[in-house]
């Protein structure tokens, strides 16, 4: 595997302590928003659907990458 999609503190730690690559759910969306696995579209309502889980700021970010994805694909 390339990576553990946990939002758990605590795994967080263990792995990283381990070197194991890990990523947020939100992140993971927006990974896949950018590779095109997922339309901008699609990764934004699944988003909009896990921000009762996330912390705010974790929304925020994932939520800023995510529109800028939008404005890239719009520029020449």
């Amino acid at each position: 595997w390339d990576a553990i999609v946990s939002d758990d503190r605590k795994l967080w730690r263990l792995l990283q302590a381990l070197g194991i690559p890990v990523l947020t759910p939100s992140a993971l969306l927006v990974t896949f928003a950018r590779e095109g696995t997922l339309t901008r579209s699609h990764a934004m309502n699944a988003l909009v659907a896990l921000s009762p889980l996330v912390s705010p700021d974790e929304y925020a970010t994932a939520r800023l990458s995510l529109d800028a994805l939008k404005s890239e694909k719009k520029s020449p």
